[in-house]
């Protein structure tokens, strides 16, 4: 499965080496993504648009939530910042938090009404998908227990549980049948979730998948 890994680091670097980091919200964003929390407090009190954006790559929620400052994102929330916000490419601060395993941040945006099952518009990836992709057991726990639809799939039809097989997290694959994953569920190509395991060599994931019911 191929999954485009989001990386918002490049575009606020190439802000700043052309000078573009020098009012708000570009000077917000950068205080956000290096866990400035003072300079954070300091830019919002001054007026600082907590939703505004550095062109297409994101507001200062996301970028806190991507580098995993829970203290920053919780005074942005508490500032009025836009949880639900998305880049152009639909990312939101969740799908960071989750691809990162900010396992205190996902349980937050999930407490304050973050949307579970946004999906990146470039490949249809949503956050319970990249936790599973990433081996963060307790980020697909925090998602499930928050509602993520477990069997929702990626462009490439692609489902968390495929994400977990995959990759070979037992762990991530035991609980996610446990919920009600689809152990028969393939990809867009026809692939199926036992052959990749078989190819794999991911013998424990093999029997997990034969024992949930998975055709062969």
């Amino acid at each position: 499965m191929r999954i485009k890994t989001v990386i918002f680091l490049s575009a606020l670097l190439a802000l700043a080496a052309a000078g573009y980091c020098e009012s708000a919200p570009e000077d917000l964003v950068r205080a956000a993504w290096k866990g400035d929390l003072p300079a954070v407090k300091d830019l919002v009190n001054k007026g600082a648009n907590v939703n505004g954006k550095v062109n297409y790559s994101g507001t200062a929620v996301q970028y806190a939530a991507e580098q995993g400052h829970l203290d920053i994102v919780e005074f942005l929330i508490d500032k009025g910042a836009d949880i639900n916000a998305k880049t152009d490419n639909g990312i939101t601060a969740l799908i960071l938090a989750s691809q990162r395993g900010h396992i205190e941040i996902v349980k937050l945006l999930i407490d304050k009404g973050a949307e579970m099952d946004v999906k990146a518009t470039d490949d249809g990836t949503t956050a319970l998908i990249w936790a599973s992709q990433r081996g963060y057991l307790d980020v697909v726990k925090a998602l499930i227990a928050g509602g993520a639809d477990v069997n929702i799939k990626a462009n490439n039809g692609a489902t968390a549980l495929f994400a977990a097989v995959n990759n070979g997290y037992l762990d991530i694959t035991e609980e996610l049948i446990d919920k009600g994953a689809d152990v028969n569920a393939q990809l867009s190509d026809g692939t199926k979730l036992l052959t990749v395991a078989k190819e794999k060599k991911y013998n424990e994931i093999a029997q997990e998948l034969i024992k949930a019911g998975t055709k062969k």
